[in-house]
């Protein structure tokens, strides 16, 4: 009996429903023919454009309004205009809406609009002179008390895959998004209410396009639309842009001035993930890191303050968006890390061995697709580290570089620097580059002995800089000279500017055009050393002075001046590094004749010239227009003097010298002819070398005046200032 009386309640319940579902098929077509029967298409349409026009407050159109078989209203070819005041333009245009209406309003045979759905619009939003929006005036209209009760009868809307364009206040377009998505439902002005809202958009940054998008769901307070008060709270906020994704929560705060705070739990970050950023030089490795985020929206961009919690690094800026891309200025700064972490984070920098403390700020920008360092100031303490063979360690260093370089310096408080066999110890250095000049002071012992040199170089950023130097040394090794040179080696060689066009390459040619200066307009060197050491010549009291112009335009339009001293010392192996070493080759050519001569059996010494020891040396060389005149070439030998003068035509290869030779150690040999003797009867000879460089002709000359004339070149020396040198001191 229970189960029979259950098996009738079951069938009462079934035929109960099946009656309700008919019943509701009938109401609801009878609705529709009902709503039909009472609203014509033209009342139907006159409604819809009042509630619209109420709804946006501007000028509305629309096609046609009709109601759809599933109950909705269905608004073709709306048309949303601006406001007169801002100038004739379309605000919002969508080929279809759809509408629910509210059924109580039909008993009082009216139609009040619930809900819209707006289909593929297009919205125009203009920036305005005075930075406002131009559908501000809307919102501040829903304020007033007597249009909110009327416009918030729609209580739910949605707009699905729209486009927004941005227009700036001249007209123009600066930005846009594609497949924009809102919805609200339960819209209220002292409620809060869910809101879901998403875009995506394309980045094309240096002709480099990236796609990106976001989603934000959360819920609105209006704070009855006083938009200090208002927010977007409990927002879940999902971003994509190229091939990474971030995910963030937060809340914006104050509608009129938007502020939001965000926090997320980001991967790893690379900027070879960004395609405009893959021109950078070296790779940035950014580990994963809790980011908290603090934005606000001002003067039509943005301002932002971001944290890596991992590195304490942060970030604040400036973004706007222009057409093509944000243009942007961001400082960067963290506080002392430890410099061995910098491999992780930077790859492929060319610094080794990192150890001690470093704390940076960097300033970078991008303007017009331009992305720039704008500032960068980073320092390091007791800190130790390797750069091209160079293991420098104990630096206590600071760097500032600055957009333009006016004003950026390195500057060296303490440290050392080990090179090979070469330690500078006690190191400072003090330097200074602004766009027209660059100064610099550096000062130590190298290997115990000391080293202060000074530099400036005017217009630093042409190619037809200037360049001065002047400097003492306790002793200075062409070994150390040309280490050091290798740190600061131009990467690409072949743009060296000492060949001009049309120059032939030759014996003579290449030497010189190999030994000539690089990289620079003109050059300046004052240098004094207590010591020179090269593999070709070793001396006390080296005093160097040069004055060279016109170096980028050849070897034919070289001219200048180079003179060079020494006191006691010795010219090493002679036969061997004479023909062999370029620049032995120009500053000795004088040697090279001599030895020559003793090859042929001219000068008859009965020897090799292998070391020639020397009291004193020095040269005076003067370069014009392809021209090298050696005015005064002398030693001061232990075993024999020598002076020589003449020209070299460094375009044709020929030359027109004068060389005198007079000799001490073979003084005692007697017996020798007078055209072999000077008026003192010391062994002599002197002779000019004329003709093609390569092949010379050698004609001897009366050698009677050599030794006076080897005198006078020997006090005359090599035209040097003994006040100039003077000032340079340990």
């Amino acid at each position: 009996m229970i189960i029979k009386g259950i098996k009738l309640s079951l069938k009462f319940l079934l035929r109960m429903m099946l009656l309700l579902a008919i019943a509701g098929v009938f109401l609801f077509l009878a609705g529709t023919v009902a709503v039909r029967v009472l609203f014509k298409p033209a009342d139907l349409r006159a409604l819809a454009l009042n509630q619209l026009q109420e709804a946006f407050i501007r000028p509305v159109s629309i096609e046609s309004a009709s109601f759809s078989y599933t109950g909705d209203i269905h608004i073709k070819g709306l048309k949303v205009f601006r406001s007169p005041k801002h100038g004739e333009g379309i605000f919002i245009k969508a080929d279809h809406i759809y509408a629910s209406y509210s059924p109580q309003a039909l008993l009082r045979n009216t139609i009040e609009l619930r809900r819209l759905v707006l289909v593929s619009p297009e919205i125009n939003a203009m920036r305005l002179k005075d930075g406002t929006w131009s559908f501000a005036d809307i919102f501040y209209s829903y304020a007033q008390k007597e249009k909110s009760a009327r416009t918030l009868a729609i209580k739910d809307a949605e707009i699905k895959d729209g486009v927004l364009k941005v227009f700036g206040p001249d007209g123009r377009q600066t930005n846009s998004a594609e497949k924009v998505n809102i919805s609200f439902r339960d819209l209220s002005s002292s409620r809060p209410f869910p809101l879901s809202l998403s875009a995506a958009f394309r980045i094309d940054e240096a002709g480099k396009p990236a796609d990106g998008g976001f989603h934000a769901d959360g819920i609105v307070d209006l704070a009855g639309f006083d938009w200090e008060k208002a927010s977007f709270s409990d927002m879940s906020l999902n971003f994509t842009l190229g091939s990474q994704a971030f995910g963030f929560a937060g809340t914006v705060r104050n509608f009129m001035a938007p502020e939001a705070e965000l926090r997320g739990d980001i991967g790893g970050l690379r900027s070879s993930d960004f395609p405009w950023l893959a021109v950078l030089p070296n790779k940035i490795n950014l580990p994963p890191s809790v980011w908290t985020l603090k934005g606000s929206l001002a003067g039509g961009g943005l301002k932002f303050e971001a944290l890596m919690e991992s590195l304490g690094l942060r970030f604040k800026g400036d973004v706007a968006l222009r057409p093509g891309g944000p243009e942007y200025t961001v400082t960067a700064s963290a506080p002392p890390i430890e410099i061995s972490r910098l491999h992780r984070l930077i790859t492929g920098l060319p610094l080794g061995d990192f150890y001690g403390r470093l704390q940076f700020t960097t300033a970078f920008t991008n303007k017009g697709g331009r992305h720039r360092i704008s500032r960068a100031f980073v320092s390091a303490t007791k800190s130790r580290f390797s750069y091209r063979g160079v293991a420098f360690s104990g630096m206590d260093a600071s760097l500032l570089i600055r957009e333009g370089w006016n004003g950026s310096y390195l500057k060296i408080a303490s440290g050392q620097a080990r090179m090979g066999p070469y330690m500078l110890s006690r190191m400072k250095f003090d330097s200074r580059l602004d766009s027209g000049l660059f100064t610099g002071d550096l000062s130590g012992r190298l290997n115990d002995k000391p080293l202060n040199l000074k530099a400036s170089i005017r217009n630093p950023l042409s190619p037809s800089r200037r360049v001065e130097l002047s400097g003492y040394s306790g002793e200075l090794d062409s070994a150390f000279v040309g280490a050091l040179s290798g740190i600061f080696a131009d990467p690409d060689p072949g743009k060296s500017a000492g060949k001009a066009p049309g120059e032939e390459s030759g014996g003579w040619m290449r030497h010189l055009r190999a030994a000539a200066p690089s990289g620079m307009g003109s050059f300046s060197a004052l240098y004094r050393s207590a010591r020179v050491n090269t593999p070709y010549i070793g001396a006390a009291d080296m005093r160097l002075s040069s004055e060279m112009k016109n170096i980028t335009g050849g070897i034919r339009k070289l001219n200048g001046r180079i003179a060079l001293q020494t006191g006691a010392g010795t010219f090493y192996q002679v036969q061997k590094y004479a023909e062999e070493e370029k620049v032995y080759y120009i500053i000795s050519m004088p040697i090279l004749i001599i030895y020559k001569m003793n090859r042929v059996g001219a000068l008859r010494f009965g020897t090799k010239l292998n070391n020639i020891n020397f009291r004193s040396t020095g040269g005076e060389y003067t370069f014009e227009s392809g021209k090298l005149s050696i005015e005064n070439f002398y030693i001061d030998g232990a075993e024999f003097s020598a002076y020589v003068a003449g020209q070299m035509n460094l375009v044709d290869e020929t030359m027109d010298l004068k060389v005198y030779t007079i000799s001490d150690k073979y003084y005692s040999m007697g017996g020798m002819p007078e055209t072999m003797t000077d008026a003192s009867g010391k062994p002599a000879l002197a002779f000019t070398v004329t003709g093609n460089a390569n092949d010379p002709k050698i004609r001897a000359v009366n050698p009677r005046e050599s030794g006076r004339i080897i005198d006078a070149a020997i006090r005359r020396g090599a035209g040097l200032d003994p006040e100039q040198f003077g000032k340079l001191k340990p």
